[in-house]
């Protein structure tokens, strides 16, 4: 997730913020905060942590916006740091988003529907 932060509105404050839309913009939203708190190399425990507290304040958000209802209620996302050998033999950090198995399945059904919809 490689997205510079930006002034635009987070997708939960959008009029039209329901049902599969509210699944995309919630994706946006996500990456944004991730980005906010472990972007441009601040992979720590702090940092993670901090992450975490937000990712579940965004989705308790889209949540009792009642949003999606079936996406978010009682649904969850765990931030955690994977490390891996990188090509010149270094070890490198990155972030893992473990979703809810329904709240995954809404997600990529949302997506596949939005780049159907763009043919």
């Amino acid at each position: 997730m490689t997205q510079p932060a930006s002034s635009a509105p987070w997708g939960f404050t959008l009029p039209d913020c329901r049902g599969a839309a509210a699944l995309l913009y919630f994706m946006n939203d996500l990456a944004r905060v991730v980005n906010q708190y472990l972007g441009q190399g601040q992979l720590s425990e702090d940092a993670l942590a901090a992450a975490q507290k937000a990712v579940d304040a965004l989705v308790l958000r889209y949540a009792d916006l009642d949003a999606a209802p079936e996406a978010f209620n009682d649904e969850s996302i765990v931030l955690a740091l994977e490390t891996e050998r990188q090509p010149d033999g270094s070890m490198g950090a990155q972030v893992a988003l473990r979703m809810s198995p329904r709240l995954e399945e809404l997600i990529i059904e949302a997506q596949r529907r939005a780049r159907q919809a763009e043919h």
